[in-house]
């Protein structure tokens, strides 16, 4: 279940989903001062704390701040449906990223669970 997801001032978003295989928490949200956002995944127990950073996301510079938050959504969606049909975190991004990376939308790298 998504549990939440925010916007933030800045071009920032954060979604909590919670499931019976996994809790991921998704932050996209620019690199630095003078650079474009990316989405960070990071998984999290009781509270969301302590969380530890699993993958990243590179958007494509093809896509605007508006694209690469809606895009935000769709992946929280994904990884939710995914984790509520019983798959794990590992297996749940990894077709994230296929499907992205098909599109050309983005590059996504696995950091290990």
């Amino acid at each position: 279940m998504i549990i939440s997801n925010m916007r933030y001032p800045f071009g920032r978003k954060l979604a909590m989903v919670e499931t019976p295989s996994f809790n991921c928490l998704i932050k996209t949200a620019k690199d630095g001062l003078f650079r474009r956002q990316s989405t960070s995944f990071s998984v999290f127990g009781s509270g969301a704390v302590p969380r530890r950073l699993v993958a990243t996301l590179q958007f494509g510079d093809h896509l605007d701040s508006d694209e690469r938050l809606r895009i935000h959504d769709i992946m929280a969606e994904m990884l939710d449906q995914a984790g509520m049909n019983g798959s794990s975190l590992d297996e749940a991004l990894r077709g994230v990223f296929e499907d992205l990376e098909g599109k050309n939308i983005g590059r996504g790298t696995m950091l290990g669970l």
